[in-house]
Protein backbone atom coordinates (compact mmCIF):
# COMPACT_ATOMS: atom_id res chain seq x y z
CA UNK A 1 0.00 0.00 0.00
CA UNK A 2 1.57 3.93 -1.24
CA UNK A 3 2.63 5.52 1.54
CA UNK A 4 1.43 9.40 1.90
CA UNK A 5 5.24 10.00 0.95
CA UNK A 6 5.03 8.26 -1.78
CA UNK A 7 2.15 9.58 -3.24
CA UNK A 8 3.41 12.99 -2.48
CA UNK A 9 6.51 12.56 -4.55
CA UNK A 10 4.46 11.31 -7.72
CA UNK A 11 2.05 14.63 -7.68
CA UNK A 12 5.14 16.60 -7.12
CA UNK A 13 6.75 14.74 -9.84
CA UNK A 14 3.95 14.59 -11.63
CA UNK A 15 4.07 18.82 -11.18
CA UNK A 16 7.39 19.20 -12.26
CA UNK A 17 7.13 17.30 -15.36
CA UNK A 18 4.17 19.30 -16.76
CA UNK A 19 6.14 22.20 -15.58
CA UNK A 20 8.95 21.51 -17.97
CA UNK A 21 6.74 20.80 -20.44
CA UNK A 22 5.16 24.14 -20.57
CA UNK A 23 8.62 25.73 -19.96
CA UNK A 24 9.99 24.24 -22.71
CA UNK A 25 6.97 25.06 -25.68
CA UNK A 26 7.68 28.86 -24.19
CA UNK A 27 11.62 28.36 -24.74
CA UNK A 28 10.86 27.18 -28.32
CA UNK A 29 8.47 29.95 -28.51
CA UNK A 30 11.21 32.49 -27.93
CA UNK A 31 13.74 31.15 -29.87
CA UNK A 32 14.66 34.17 -32.15
CA UNK A 33 13.05 36.43 -30.19
CA UNK A 34 14.28 39.16 -27.46
CA UNK A 35 12.78 36.61 -24.98
CA UNK A 36 14.35 34.06 -25.25
CA UNK A 37 17.49 34.65 -22.33
CA UNK A 38 14.05 35.35 -19.90
CA UNK A 39 12.39 32.17 -20.98
CA UNK A 40 15.31 29.91 -20.75
CA UNK A 41 15.93 31.65 -16.88
CA UNK A 42 12.85 31.03 -16.15
CA UNK A 43 12.41 27.14 -17.11
CA UNK A 44 15.92 26.67 -14.94
CA UNK A 45 14.10 28.54 -11.99
CA UNK A 46 11.91 26.07 -12.14
CA UNK A 47 14.45 22.88 -12.17
CA UNK A 48 16.71 24.34 -9.66
CA UNK A 49 16.38 28.03 -7.72
CA UNK A 50 19.35 30.12 -8.01
CA UNK A 51 20.79 33.53 -7.43
CA UNK A 52 22.67 34.34 -10.93
CA UNK A 53 22.35 33.20 -14.34
CA UNK A 54 24.27 34.23 -17.05
CA UNK A 55 25.14 32.84 -20.95
CA UNK A 56 28.76 33.37 -22.24
CA UNK A 57 29.88 32.03 -25.37
CA UNK A 58 33.75 31.25 -25.95
CA UNK A 59 35.70 29.97 -28.50
CA UNK A 60 39.58 29.94 -29.10
CA UNK A 61 41.22 32.20 -27.33
CA UNK A 62 39.18 34.99 -27.81
CA UNK A 63 37.89 36.56 -25.06
CA UNK A 64 34.14 35.51 -24.04
CA UNK A 65 30.90 37.13 -25.21
CA UNK A 66 28.28 37.79 -22.43
CA UNK A 67 24.88 36.77 -24.32
CA UNK A 68 22.74 37.24 -21.39
CA UNK A 69 23.19 37.61 -17.79
CA UNK A 70 20.78 38.20 -14.60
CA UNK A 71 21.21 38.09 -11.04
CA UNK A 72 21.84 40.07 -7.54
CA UNK A 73 23.26 43.30 -7.34
CA UNK A 74 26.44 41.99 -6.16
CA UNK A 75 30.23 41.35 -6.75
CA UNK A 76 29.96 38.32 -8.80
CA UNK A 77 27.22 40.13 -11.47
CA UNK A 78 29.53 43.51 -11.14
CA UNK A 79 32.94 41.64 -12.10
CA UNK A 80 31.66 40.77 -15.59
CA UNK A 81 33.86 43.56 -17.52
CA UNK A 82 37.29 42.36 -15.37
CA UNK A 83 36.20 38.73 -15.99
CA UNK A 84 35.89 39.16 -20.20
CA UNK A 85 39.34 41.30 -19.92
CA UNK A 86 41.77 38.62 -19.25
CA UNK A 87 40.60 36.86 -15.85
CA UNK A 88 38.53 34.13 -17.63
CA UNK A 89 42.17 32.45 -18.52
CA UNK A 90 42.13 31.62 -14.76
CA UNK A 91 38.81 30.28 -14.63
CA UNK A 92 38.33 26.20 -14.46
CA UNK A 93 35.04 26.23 -16.83
CA UNK A 94 37.07 27.80 -19.50
CA UNK A 95 40.17 25.93 -18.69
CA UNK A 96 37.87 22.61 -19.39
CA UNK A 97 36.82 24.48 -22.93
CA UNK A 98 40.38 25.08 -24.04
CA UNK A 99 41.56 21.22 -23.43
CA UNK A 100 38.07 20.17 -24.48
CA UNK A 101 34.85 19.08 -23.04
CA UNK A 102 31.81 16.85 -24.07
CA UNK A 103 28.42 18.48 -24.42
CA UNK A 104 26.41 18.21 -20.70
CA UNK A 105 26.09 18.97 -17.25
CA UNK A 106 28.78 20.26 -14.73
CA UNK A 107 29.75 21.39 -11.53
CA UNK A 108 32.37 23.76 -10.93
CA UNK A 109 33.83 21.83 -7.56
CA UNK A 110 34.47 19.00 -10.03
CA UNK A 111 36.31 20.61 -12.57
CA UNK A 112 39.16 23.14 -10.78
CA UNK A 113 42.65 22.12 -10.06
CA UNK A 114 43.72 20.51 -7.15
CA UNK A 115 44.60 23.76 -5.45
CA UNK A 116 42.14 26.23 -6.95
CA UNK A 117 40.16 26.64 -3.55
CA UNK A 118 43.82 27.60 -1.94
CA UNK A 119 45.01 29.64 -4.44
CA UNK A 120 45.06 33.50 -4.67
CA UNK A 121 42.73 33.91 -7.60
CA UNK A 122 40.23 31.97 -5.48
CA UNK A 123 40.40 33.92 -2.60
CA UNK A 124 40.73 36.86 -4.35
CA UNK A 125 38.68 36.90 -7.23
CA UNK A 126 36.20 34.14 -6.99
CA UNK A 127 35.88 34.12 -2.98
CA UNK A 128 34.66 38.11 -3.84
CA UNK A 129 31.71 37.07 -5.56
CA UNK A 130 30.20 35.27 -2.90
CA UNK A 131 29.82 32.07 -5.09
CA UNK A 132 28.97 28.92 -2.81
CA UNK A 133 27.80 26.59 -5.93
CA UNK A 134 27.94 26.89 -9.71
CA UNK A 135 26.57 24.46 -12.48
CA UNK A 136 27.19 24.90 -16.02
CA UNK A 137 25.76 23.65 -19.46
CA UNK A 138 28.12 23.14 -22.03
CA UNK A 139 26.71 23.58 -25.56
CA UNK A 140 28.76 23.35 -28.74
CA UNK A 141 28.36 25.32 -31.47
CA UNK A 142 28.58 24.76 -35.17
CA UNK A 143 31.31 27.25 -35.54
CA UNK A 144 33.36 25.01 -33.03
CA UNK A 145 32.87 27.61 -30.23
CA UNK A 146 30.56 26.46 -27.14
CA UNK A 147 28.04 28.23 -25.13
CA UNK A 148 28.16 27.85 -21.65
CA UNK A 149 24.79 28.36 -19.57
CA UNK A 150 25.39 28.89 -16.37
CA UNK A 151 23.61 29.20 -12.73
CA UNK A 152 25.29 30.37 -9.41
CA UNK A 153 24.35 30.16 -5.63
CA UNK A 154 25.67 32.62 -2.94
CA UNK A 155 26.43 32.61 0.47
CA UNK A 156 23.15 32.28 2.13
CA UNK A 157 22.01 29.66 0.04
CA UNK A 158 23.08 25.81 -0.20
CA UNK A 159 25.11 23.97 -2.90
CA UNK A 160 22.99 22.69 -5.79
CA UNK A 161 21.52 19.20 -4.24
CA UNK A 162 21.90 15.69 -6.24
CA UNK A 163 17.70 15.68 -7.22
CA UNK A 164 18.44 19.26 -8.62
CA UNK A 165 20.98 18.35 -10.85
CA UNK A 166 19.67 15.44 -11.81
CA UNK A 167 16.50 17.39 -12.97
CA UNK A 168 18.88 19.78 -14.85
CA UNK A 169 20.63 17.04 -16.29
CA UNK A 170 16.97 15.59 -17.75
CA UNK A 171 16.49 18.72 -19.45
CA UNK A 172 20.00 19.62 -20.95
CA UNK A 173 18.56 18.31 -23.97
CA UNK A 174 15.98 20.66 -24.58
CA UNK A 175 18.29 23.85 -23.69
CA UNK A 176 20.92 22.62 -25.67
CA UNK A 177 18.99 22.27 -28.86
CA UNK A 178 17.08 25.27 -27.68
CA UNK A 179 20.64 27.69 -27.37
CA UNK A 180 22.08 26.19 -30.86
CA UNK A 181 18.94 27.37 -32.60
CA UNK A 182 18.98 30.63 -30.91
CA UNK A 183 22.12 32.22 -30.22
CA UNK A 184 24.05 30.90 -33.58
CA UNK A 185 23.39 34.78 -35.52
CA UNK A 186 24.47 36.95 -34.64
CA UNK A 187 26.45 37.27 -31.81
CA UNK A 188 28.11 33.67 -32.14
CA UNK A 189 28.77 34.00 -35.88
CA UNK A 190 31.12 36.79 -35.21
CA UNK A 191 33.46 34.95 -33.41
CA UNK A 192 36.56 34.45 -35.41
CA UNK A 193 35.99 30.62 -35.98
CA UNK A 194 39.47 28.54 -34.87
CA UNK A 195 39.93 25.14 -35.69
CA UNK A 196 41.06 23.00 -32.71
CA UNK A 197 44.34 21.78 -33.96
CA UNK A 198 45.30 25.73 -34.06
CA UNK A 199 43.70 26.36 -30.51
CA UNK A 200 46.74 28.24 -27.76
CA UNK A 201 47.03 29.01 -24.24
CA UNK A 202 47.06 32.91 -24.33
CA UNK A 203 48.38 32.89 -20.54
CA UNK A 204 51.56 31.97 -20.72
CA UNK A 205 51.89 34.62 -23.85
CA UNK A 206 49.95 37.59 -21.17
CA UNK A 207 52.94 36.48 -18.42
CA UNK A 208 55.56 37.21 -20.40
CA UNK A 209 54.27 40.55 -21.41
CA UNK A 210 53.57 41.32 -17.81
CA UNK A 211 56.57 40.38 -16.81
CA UNK A 212 58.90 42.38 -18.83
CA UNK A 213 57.07 45.71 -18.68
CA UNK A 214 59.26 48.54 -16.53
CA UNK A 215 62.18 47.30 -14.79
CA UNK A 216 61.43 43.35 -14.06
CA UNK A 217 63.40 40.72 -16.06
CA UNK A 218 61.41 38.62 -18.08
CA UNK A 219 61.08 34.96 -17.34
CA UNK A 220 61.65 32.10 -20.04
CA UNK A 221 58.90 30.44 -21.78
CA UNK A 222 58.99 27.39 -19.11
CA UNK A 223 58.67 29.94 -16.52
CA UNK A 224 55.68 31.15 -17.96
CA UNK A 225 54.20 27.92 -18.02
CA UNK A 226 54.47 27.52 -14.37
CA UNK A 227 53.96 30.94 -13.28
CA UNK A 228 50.09 30.28 -15.58
CA UNK A 229 49.76 26.99 -13.66
CA UNK A 230 50.38 28.14 -10.35
CA UNK A 231 48.16 31.08 -10.80
CA UNK A 232 45.15 29.11 -11.76
CA UNK A 233 45.82 26.81 -8.68
CA UNK A 234 47.64 23.54 -9.44
CA UNK A 235 49.98 22.00 -7.00
CA UNK A 236 53.43 21.72 -7.90
CA UNK A 237 52.82 18.02 -7.93
CA UNK A 238 50.18 18.89 -10.81
CA UNK A 239 52.54 21.21 -12.22
CA UNK A 240 55.28 18.70 -12.58
CA UNK A 241 52.82 15.85 -13.99
CA UNK A 242 51.38 18.69 -16.66
CA UNK A 243 54.73 19.85 -17.51
CA UNK A 244 56.66 16.24 -17.39
CA UNK A 245 59.11 17.57 -15.05
CA UNK A 246 60.24 16.54 -11.44
CA UNK A 247 58.62 18.55 -8.15
CA UNK A 248 61.99 19.71 -7.57
CA UNK A 249 62.27 21.32 -11.36
CA UNK A 250 59.43 22.88 -10.61
CA UNK A 251 60.18 24.51 -6.95
CA UNK A 252 63.92 25.60 -8.76
CA UNK A 253 61.54 27.52 -11.79
CA UNK A 254 59.38 28.85 -8.52
CA UNK A 255 62.12 29.72 -6.86
CA UNK A 256 63.89 31.45 -9.76
CA UNK A 257 60.75 33.48 -10.93
CA UNK A 258 59.84 35.00 -7.56
CA UNK A 259 63.59 35.97 -7.49
CA UNK A 260 63.33 37.67 -10.80
CA UNK A 261 60.04 40.02 -10.08
CA UNK A 262 61.65 40.43 -6.52
CA UNK A 263 58.29 38.61 -4.49
CA UNK A 264 58.53 36.36 -2.14
CA UNK A 265 54.96 34.64 -2.20
CA UNK A 266 51.90 33.34 -4.21
CA UNK A 267 50.14 36.18 -2.83
CA UNK A 268 52.64 38.44 -4.24
CA UNK A 269 52.77 36.62 -7.43
CA UNK A 270 48.82 36.92 -8.09
CA UNK A 271 48.72 40.83 -7.10
CA UNK A 272 51.66 41.25 -9.59
CA UNK A 273 50.13 39.62 -12.57
CA UNK A 274 46.19 39.55 -12.01
CA UNK A 275 45.95 43.77 -12.87
CA UNK A 276 48.17 43.18 -16.16
CA UNK A 277 46.28 40.30 -16.69
CA UNK A 278 42.62 41.80 -16.67
CA UNK A 279 43.97 43.82 -19.59
CA UNK A 280 43.95 43.51 -23.61
CA UNK A 281 47.34 41.35 -24.47
CA UNK A 282 49.25 43.33 -26.58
Amino acid sequence: MATVDTVNEVVNRVGILSQCMEDSANLIRAINTPDFGSALERMLSHVASFDNFMALAYNGDQAPINLYRSGSESASYMSMEEYQSGAYLLDPFYQCLRRGILPGVYRLRDMTPDHFFRSEYYRTYYAKTQIVDELGIFIPMSNGGMVVVSIERECDSKPFGKKEIERLESVELVIREAVIQHWRYPEIAEIKTIPSGDRFDTLPIRVQEAATRGSRAGVTNRESEVVSLILRGYSSISIGSMLDISVSTVKVHRKNIYAKLHISSQAELFSLFLPLLTRPAA
